[in-house]
């Protein structure tokens, strides 16, 4: 025996809104277009982001940044030849959209994200 009326029972859900999304990110002034990426073929199941410059010295210039067996990996100068953690996986990490665990940031604390949106300027 059912306490609901058979009006309750039949409630209908709101209607699904479909529209466009854009995210973008400011980093050190500049501004990125941020979208997800199809991983290549060696990389099935990896996770892929593409950061392309939006206007600045670079317009058009697209970095891929991307995890891998719990590695994070861009195509960004800084990375390939120096090996450092830039600042495109940096703040893909600030946001949320990569994590940083298994990878080289495993001891590295997420930065507040205030000092993330300001770049640390007080």
């Amino acid at each position: 025996m059912s306490s609901l009326t058979a009006s309750a029972r039949t409630c209908a859900s709101a209607p699904i809104r479909h529209g466009k999304v854009r995210l973008e990110l400011v980093i050190n002034g500049q501004r990125y277009r941020v979208a997800k990426s199809g991983p290549n073929r060696y990389e099935r199941r990896a996770k892929v982001w593409s950061l392309t410059h939006v206007g600045g010295d670079r317009p058009g210039t697209t970095h891929r940044v991307s995890k891998y067996r719990g590695k994070i990996t861009c195509s960004c100068k800084d990375y390939e030849i120096r090996g450092a953690i830039c600042k495109h996986t940096r703040a893909l990490v600030a946001c949320g959209l990569l994590s940083h665990h298994g990878s080289p940031f495993a001891g590295l604390a997420p930065a507040p994200l205030a000092e993330v949106e300001t770049g640390g300027a007080q």
